[in-house]
């Protein structure tokens, strides 16, 4: 039994040289809020541009919304990407498209629409599944519905669509 004890009695003293004492811990917090610059970084993801300074000879990935939309509404050509946060299919296709972007042709509009809130535009557009892109012409028609496309062939609808 004393065996035991001295055992217990080690460790908890071993325990408590490995912890710093208050003072010491407040000493290094204060050191490294010192040392350690301040880092502030802007996402420019949750930034909205107005429609109006949208440059339609380049190529755009918007987040939909209510401006974007009737922005390009019967008026530019355009593709809605109904993508689901938890999808990874469309985590891919979204990641892909926006690191390929340089490559879509010139006047390329693609709206990232809610695949789990935007309950009217998929009813508009007869979407009842995530990962589908559907290419609009100028005049407001449908070019194509493609389902999880790679970039060629978004790329040859999306061409589709500007002529």
């Amino acid at each position: 039994m004393s065996k035991f004890a001295s055992i217990v009695i080690i460790s908890v003293f071993g325990l408590s040289a490995c912890t710093p004492a208050p003072q010491q811990m407040e000493s290094r917090e204060h050191e490294t809020a010192v040392s350690q610059p301040e880092i502030v970084s802007e996402t420019t993801a949750e930034v909205e541009v107005p429609a109006e300074e949208t440059n339609i000879d380049s190529v755009a990935y918007l987040d939909y919304n209510e401006i974007n939309y009737s922005e390009y509404e019967g008026k530019k050509a355009h593709a809605l990407f109904f993508h689901a946060n938890w999808c990874p299919t469309c985590i891919g296709m979204e990641k892909d498209i926006k690191a390929n972007l340089s490559s879509f042709p010139a006047g390329t509009n693609i709206i990232e629409v809610d695949y789990d809130t935007e309950e009217a535009l998929k009813a508009e557009h007869n979407i009842n599944s995530q990962s589908i892109i559907v290419v609009i012409d100028e005049e407001g028609n449908t070019v194509d519905t493609l389902v999880a496309p790679n970039n060629s062939s978004l790329i040859k609808a999306i061409q589709t669509s500007l002529q």
